[in-house]
């Protein structure tokens, strides 16, 4: 076990925090949480941004801001110097370069936590997905973030996997469709999901890395079907609706 390993639990047993977390995957809706509830937390926080530029306006919480590209090991090289904790909320949402759920979900948090490794930090945290092990035979993107939270869990690194239900900002994806006249689920539309708000779901986060948590299941408190979540929406917008499940819609 190496010094910063030593170092954090001591600082467990005393009660007090890792002086600095890089935040991984900054930019994106639960990672701009994260950057405010580690701050409101009173650590120092370091984002990892692919431009800095744009990241200034976004993230003014952040005491630091770090521009490279998780998807090139050879930018990360020195970049955790100093660190205490990693917390990757890094996945592919609406990326149009090209790359893969299996370059990024996977290949890119490689990266990041053997540049952690080498750099000794004390915790890498994660943010999975419910029920990723189930879901990996069913999807490439549940897959690509199994294999790597066997990859960490495999590491000498201690680690904390936290795997939401699903997020509000999701459910805007919905009524945007319901906004179009259709709604497409998951299914038959009666599969259960209890999204988390982005906020709650940081400060779950937070709660999990200084408990030193091994694995967190969160979700909201609400759960809901998808056809009822459809329903809401078009009910929002004052418009009628039609189910189709046969066709995996409702209109």
């Amino acid at each position: 076990m190496n010094d910063n390993i030593e170092n954090e639990h001591s600082r467990q047993r005393d009660g007090t925090s890792p002086r600095t977390v890089l935040v991984a995957g900054a930019t994106g809706y639960l990672g701009r949480h994260l950057v405010s509830a580690f701050r409101a937390s009173g650590f120092r926080v370091i984002a990892l941004v692919r431009n800095e530029e744009r990241a200034k306006q976004i993230l003014p919480e952040a005491d630091g801001l770090i521009e490279a590209e998780a998807t090139a090991p050879e930018s990360l090289q020195g970049i955790m110097k100093g660190v205490d904790i990693v917390i990757s909320a890094l996945g592919i949402t609406r990326q149009k370069d090209g790359l893969t759920y299996r370059d990024v979900d996977f290949g890119a948090n490689c990266n990041l936590l053997e540049e952690a490794e080498r750099a000794g930090v004390s915790r890498f945290a994660y943010v999975h997905v419910f029920n990723g092990a189930q879901m990996a035979s069913k999807s490439a993107l549940a897959r690509a973030k199994q294999d790597f939270v066997t990859r960490l869990e495999n590491s000498a690194l201690p680690s904390t996997v936290i795997a939401p239900t699903g997020y509000f900002s999701d459910m805007g994806d919905i009524f945007d469709m319901a906004a179009r006249g259709r709604v497409y689920l998951f299914g038959d539309g009666r599969q259960h999901v209890n999204p988390i708000d982005g906020a709650d779901l940081a400060a779950v986060s937070v709660d999990a890395v200084k408990n030193g948590s091994p694995f967190v299941d969160v979700g909201g408190p609400d759960i809901l079907t998808f056809n009822e979540i459809g329903a809401l929406a078009f009910s929002a917008l004052g418009k009628s609706r039609v189910f189709a499940p046969s066709l995996h819609s409702c209109r």
